[in-house]
């Protein structure tokens, strides 16, 4: 049940950043969800390529990482990899900030 809705927030905030147009993400599945991140990054790869490297900064992605992605002898797909990246990152973002926000280190006096 976590994980679903860890899925759902992180598409949710994905699909908003990357304007991709779905209305069905509440039915999709994990791999159906990083297929629709896959179309998106096909797309701007060839109309808007830097749009999606800003984004990809945003989300701090290592340029190892996209490097390795955009590779021509990486063995997998850079839409698919580029996806995959985008997918794991929002995922552990969203994975902090429910671990700090729930936890209370405030010491009394200290709240704002």
């Amino acid at each position: 049940m976590i994980d679903d809705q860890l899925n759902k927030n992180s598409f949710l905030t994905i699909k908003e950043a990357l304007e991709i147009d779905i209305n069905q993400e509440i039915n999709l599945n994990e791999e159906d969800m990083i297929l629709e991140i896959e179309r998106r990054v096909a797309e701007m790869i060839e109309k808007d390529m830097p749009l999606l490297l800003s984004y990809l900064y945003r989300l701090d992605i290592s340029e190892s990482k996209i490097n390795a992605c955009l590779n021509p002898a990486s063995p997998f797909h850079p839409y698919s990899c580029l996806a995959t990246l985008i997918w794991e990152r929002q995922k552990q973002r969203i994975t902090t900030k429910l671990y700090y926000k729930n936890k209370d280190t405030t010491e009394d006096g200290w709240e704002w």
